[in-house]
């Protein structure tokens, strides 16, 4: 049984070390307009060393680290740009926050993030003293297809510079406000924003859902429906996500003789504008909006067949659970009403059961 034990132990140490990935911070040397300081310590203050959890070049999900550490990989690359001397001031910097993430925006942009906060101490009467605590958010901004199929080759091979960028940025807003006996402004809980910056590391909250329709009750009509949801969490206000599916519906065989026909089958495409509201976590109601449009086949009596062009309105009301949102499982269920073009029944309400997935 102990043998066991090591076995799984040792699978899961070499599983655990192969889900790690390094980048280098390159020593690229960056202009800085006050060099009356040096940094004499760099320290990661941070309780996790890791930058994240990302994609790398093979798609696999890796938690990503700086080369070295982020300590001596941030020290090495301000060396380069404030090199020490013995008319500089030493300053020291404490790594609060050092990590990377990546967010869909909408269905066509995902911002890529580096987010820093950098504490910078100077020494007073012996004792190291914080003067600033800076925060910043480098973003990149890439273009996808709705449906997600983006590589996410150039978003990893791009982190490390996001991240110097930030620390640059971090550095010049110091340099611009350094004081070694500052009086009349209280610095000790400065913090540099850009005005409505929101200073907070990005996270994923895209969700894509694929989901299939069934209808449960309904007037006149038996059938099934595919569809994409893509939208971006939100605690606060109206979710507005894009959504469309296609349908097949037909009349029911009890209701289609009494109109003079053999079948009526429905192709539809049913776009429209949604608005989702949080009611907890994984839990959102719905209502929407939508202009379903398609072909009506017809057969009648005869056996004779034809086709209709249908264009209507429609609306929903319902409710989606996203339980685990790691498990892809989606439930909800909708209440529908609409009218259409159609040669049997112009209108039309019931309810449908939704199951499906996101990712």
């Amino acid at each position: 049984m102990k043998q066991h034990i090591y076995v799984l132990l040792v699978v899961f140490m070499i599983t655990g070390a192969g889900a790690q990935e390094y980048i280098s911070l390159k020593t690229a040397p960056f202009m800085i307009e006050n060099s009356s300081f040096h940094v004499e310590q760099v320290l990661d203050k941070r309780n996790d060393a890791f930058l994240g959890t990302v994609k790398n070049l093979d798609g696999d999900k890796v938690r990503l680290q700086l080369q070295e550490g982020a300590a001596k990989a941030v020290q090495k690359f301000i060396d380069v740009s404030l090199p020490f001397s013995e008319n500089t001031s030493p300053v020291r910097i404490e790594i609060k926050a050092l990590e990377v993430t990546k967010s869909r925006i909408n269905e066509a942009e995902i911002t890529a993030r580096a987010h820093v906060t950098l504490a910078f101490l100077i020494k007073k009467e012996g004792v190291w003293q914080e003067q600033f605590t800076i925060s910043h958010n480098e973003d990149q901004i890439f273009t996808v297809s709705i449906f997600a199929l983006f590589n996410d080759e150039n978003i990893f091979k791009t982190h490390e510079k996001r991240i110097r960028a930030a620390l640059e940025y971090c550095l010049h807003a110091f340099a611009e406000n350094y004081q070694t006996e500052p009086t009349t402004v209280n610095l000790s809980h400065f913090s540099k924003k850009l005005p409505g910056e929101e200073i907070r590391p990005q996270i994923d909250n895209w969700y894509n859902l694929i989901t299939f329709r069934q209808l449960l009750t309904s007037q006149y009509y038996e059938g099934w429906a595919v569809g994409y949801t893509g939208f971006a969490d939100s605690n606060k206000g109206f979710i507005v996500p894009y959504e469309i599916s296609f349908e097949q519906y037909s009349v029911k065989s009890d209701k289609v003789r009494e109109q003079g026909y053999n079948f009526v089958d429905s192709y539809i495409l049913r776009p429209g504008l949604y608005g989702y509201k949080k009611i907890i976590p994984g839990v959102y109601a719905s209502i929407g909006a939508n202009v379903p449009f398609g072909l009506e086949t017809l057969e009648d009596l005869d056996d004779d067949r034809s086709l209709n062009f249908v264009i209507g309105l429609g609306a929903s009301q319902g409710i989606k659970v996203i339980p685990w949102k790691n498990l892809g499982v989606v439930l909800g269920i909708d209440f529908f009403q609409q009218i259409k073009t159609s040669r049997v029944f112009d209108s039309e309400i019931g309810l449908e059961l939704i199951l499906g997935i996101n990712f």
